[in-house]
């Protein structure tokens, strides 16, 4: 039986395949024209394998490892060359086959034209997504609005109105007889009260060159319009932000730990300005005025801990550097919170019984309570006058603690550690950059509200009980 004809490449002579399907002549064609993709270079590469194939379609491109580059060649190119059905001398020599003599040229306007009608979809799918976005940022403007003015009556940063509530206010400018009524409108539809109101106010504010930002009230005879900010108990001032920011502002500084105004602005997303400073400014006095109040209507009883310090500050040209303070802290019972009191008393070398009387810091200190000092002389002599049972272990001689027995307290342990934390607590509080008097003795008021400021922060680590005890506190001042 005769053996069947076996098929053999005219390229590369193995048996197997023929020239259409040679792999290796379809590798060098590849390579061939991955070097340069011209037409000349696909023909010389075709005349070297086979001749008996025919170009049926070639379309030049540049490629490079850059997109960059490749985009500006294509973009200064602008055409592109096609041969079609051309024969390999007419592709040799770049003929076109419709004999005009040059290569066939296809213009890009169509491409062009399908990109701006691909642009124009986009921007109306846009158009359509910011219209939707506008609406629902209006709307959730007009909700925040309202809930940043019911957040600043909650809180009683709001004055009380003309008949005991917050819904209208006696004209700051006008005689008696005007009243100023909130103006809002949100969520009117119609030709209703409101909806006009609204109308009216917009209409005003445009006038003014004025943004819908702010709650706004419109007296009854003079038709002013005012902010809500002119009845509220805050700094008087220009604020270039809206009041959803003001109320968050406010919201975010009770939270905080350690209020830091530069973080504080970076988590609302306000810039430092006057008025912000001066908001920040207002809000640390509230708390350190409300401190004080607090503290002066405070009694300590039981194991009170008494002793001073001195806070070495920033030293400016000048300026002191040096302050003295004088307290006293309640040992707490249990896991309540240690009570203190704290004055400041003037620089001397040693404590001064007098400077301690003019405090009145001892005024706080029950009768038949334990008075633990450090061995100052001063303490036993104010531990008389004053109904006291005094303890005490001499620091001076390297006694740091002692264990003594107190008639209705057991052991005690004498030491001043509680009232030292204090201090400690009391200086990593105080910035650092703050100086402490003038040339001429005048206390630094700031250093004063940061003093009292810790005083109330220590005494109320909750934010909802500061809050309770502020709002009632603005509410007595309104």
């Amino acid at each position: 039986m005769p053996k069947p004809q076996q098929r053999v490449c005219q390229h590369c002579g193995k048996a197997g395949h023929n020239l259409r399907s040679c792999p290796k002549l379809a590798q060098q064609l590849l390579r061939s024209v991955q070097k340069a993709p011209s037409p000349s270079a696909v023909v010389d590469a075709l005349r070297a394998g086979g001749l008996g194939l025919k170009v049926t379609g070639i379309q030049t491109k540049f490629i490079h490892r850059k997109a960059h580059k490749l985009q500006r060649r294509v973009a200064h190119k602008g055409s592109r060359r096609v041969h079609a059905g051309m024969p390999l001398d007419q592709l040799d020599t770049g003929v076109s086959p419709i004999g005009h003599g040059a290569p066939v040229k296809v213009s890009t306007a169509r491409k062009a034209a399908k990109g701006r009608k691909k642009a124009a979809n986009e921007r109306r799918r846009c158009l359509t997504r910011s219209t939707k976005d506008e609406a629902k940022l209006a709307l959730a403007e007009k909700k925040s609005m309202a809930k940043a003015w019911k957040a600043l009556v909650k809180w009683r940063l709001a004055k009380a109105g003309a008949r005991g509530n917050c819904s209208s206010y006696p004209c700051p400018r006008c005689p008696a007889g005007c009243t100023c009524t909130k103006l809002d409108g949100h969520g009117q539809t119609g030709n209703g009260p409101q909806t006009k109101r609204k109308k009216a106010l917009q209409a005003t504010l445009a006038v003014k060159k004025r943004k819908l930002t702010s709650v706004f009230f419109r007296g009854s005879r003079c038709g002013d319009i005012y902010s809500v900010i002119k009845f509220c108990v805050l700094p008087q001032v220009k604020y270039p932000f809206p009041l959803p920011a003001l109320v968050e502002f406010v919201e975010k500084y009770h939270a905080a730990t350690r209020p830091e105004l530069q973080q504080l602005c970076k988590d609302v997303g306000m810039s430092r300005s006057r008025s912000v400073m001066q908001l920040f400014r207002w809000l640390r006095w509230q708390e350190a005025n409300l401190g004080y109040e607090e503290m002066q209507a405070m009694t300590l009883k039981g194991v009170v801990e008494g002793d001073g310090t001195g806070l070495k500050l920033f030293k400016h040209e000048g300026k002191n550097c040096h302050v003295a303070l004088w307290g006293l802290a309640e040992r707490p019972r249990g896991s309540a919170v240690p009570r203190a009191v704290v004055y400041f008393v003037p620089v001397k070398k040693v404590e001064c019984r007098e400077d301690v009387l003019a405090s009145g810091g001892l005024d706080h200190v029950a009768n038949k309570s334990v008075l633990v000092s450090d061995g100052a002389r001063l303490y036993a002599r104010l531990a008389r006058e004053h109904g006291l049972r005094h303890r005490f272990c001499v620091h001076s001689k390297g006694v740091w603690n002692e264990r003594a027995r107190v008639r209705g307290y057991g052991t005690l342990d004498v030491n001043t550690g509680l009232i030292d934390e204090r201090w400690s607590r009391i200086k990593e509080w105080i910035p650092k950059g703050i100086w402490g008097s003038d040339g001429e003795g005048n206390l630094n008021v700031e250093l004063w509200s940061y003093v009292y400021q810790w005083w109330f922060r220590c005494h109320h680590p909750l934010k909802a009980d500061r809050q309770a005890r502020l709002a009632a506190y603005w509410g007595r001042e309104a």
